[in-house]
């Protein structure tokens, strides 16, 4: 199975109120799920008046097919992108039992934040995707955050391919406080982990 994934974020000049905008966003999701067979959600910007981020999946068994459904929505939506320079890296869990056999990661390579994961089931099979998305620090409602340059989690979207469920999380009041190394490292020390053969 192949799947694609997008991340569209939508700016709907002149809109006045959160139901103005809501009322663009879901004429543009039911048309792009009618149209082309995609799975669209609204995963960021719900609390903003001119500003909505969607999530755009495609599947099939055909490269080609799901590539030019991905591009044929893009298009529809009349998106201005970006190509952005990336990497990918593989997880592989060491714990027995754990439920992925591994899990791919893309990163964006300028600011090192993760854009889209696969998740492998122990068969080898697609098991989760999961997406996420940023909002750049200068742009945050939030005061304190202006002036780190840095991307901040906002949303993430994860779906279960193999059960067809799916959930939406976003993060309205995403900070970016700094906070001495030594306490970085209680949260991102991955040494703990390795001992218990994660």
């Amino acid at each position: 199975m192949i799947v694609g994934a997008a991340v569209v974020e939508l700016h709907v000049h002149g809109s006045q109120s959160l139901k103005q905008k809501r009322g663009v966003v879901r004429s543009i999701v039911q048309r792009l799920r009618n149209r082309f067979n995609v799975s669209v959600a609204e995963i960021g910007g719900q609390g903003t008046w001119q500003v909505a981020v969607l999530g755009i999946v495609s599947t099939g068994n055909d490269r080609k097919y799901v590539r030019g459904q991905l591009d044929r929505a893009l298009a529809f939506v009349d998106e201005q992108w970006q190509k952005r320079a990336g990497f990918q890296l593989d997880d592989v869990p060491r714990q027995k039992g754990h439920p992925y056999s591994r899990k791919k990661i893309w990163y964006d390579k300028e600011t090192m934040s993760p854009g889209l994961a696969v998740t492998y089931d122990r068969g080898g099979q697609v098991y989760k995707l999961i997406g996420g998305v940023g909002q750049w620090s200068e742009s945050s409602a939030v005061p304190e955050n202006r002036g780190r340059q840095v991307l901040l989690g906002t949303g993430v979207m994860i779906v279960n391919v193999q059960s067809g469920a799916s959930n939406l999380g976003q993060f309205d009041g995403m900070n970016a406080m700094s906070f001495p190394i030594a306490d970085s490292k209680k949260y991102y020390d991955t040494t703990r982990l390795k001992t218990l053969g994660r």
